[in-house]
């Protein structure tokens, strides 16, 4: 199993390493507690740090007939 590991948060920077998915496949990885606001009500600017790169960035979607495609292929012309 391809993982990927931090380098840096900024710039975000990653690289890749290659696990045993048998020794990591179903193990649970907890939000660091220092994660969540005091009150539990919310999330620290830690965790914003942590998780805008992975989620920033607006990807429009493919529609047809109204439902989003989420894989696609070319469409080949017959000669």
């Amino acid at each position: 199993m391809v993982t990927l590991i931090r380098h840096s948060d900024d710039p975000y920077q990653c690289g890749t390493e290659v696990k045993d998915v048998h020794k990591i496949a179903n193990d649970e990885k907890l939000v660091p507690r220092n994660w969540i606001t005091h009150d539990g009500t919310y999330v620290t600017e830690a965790f914003i740090t942590y998780a805008k790169p992975l989620i920033q960035g607006d990807v429009a979607p493919i529609m047809v007939d109204g439902i989003p495609r989420h894989i696609c292929r070319p469409q080949i012309k017959n000669k």
